[in-house]
């Protein structure tokens, strides 16, 4: 049986590095996306004026904002918490 290359192995354990640290920064871009989304939602909800066609918009286009970035963040919570190596499939 071959030896495992050293090299390979450091360019594996780089390259799976650099991956674990995207998710982990995507991980906390949507949680940073998601908390401004709900501030958005609150401030329109405590402004809302019936009368302004706008705030109609406004709620329906960030609540489904919101609805993705959660859909998004529980697929990368469950990423993060797989083994390190099966990591890739967010």
């Amino acid at each position: 049986m071959p030896k495992p290359n050293n090299r390979s192995l450091e360019y594996e354990k780089t390259r799976l590095s650099l991956i674990l640290q995207k998710i982990d920064q995507a991980l906390i871009d949507k949680q940073e996306e998601r908390i401004r989304l709900q501030d958005e939602i609150q401030y329109i909800q405590a402004h809302f004026n019936g009368d302004n066609f706008q705030n109609d918009i406004d709620l329906s286009v960030n609540s489904a904002l919101l609805s993705a970035a959660e859909t998004l963040l529980a697929g990368l919570n469950v990423s993060s918490q797989k083994p390190y190596f099966a990591r890739i499939d967010f």
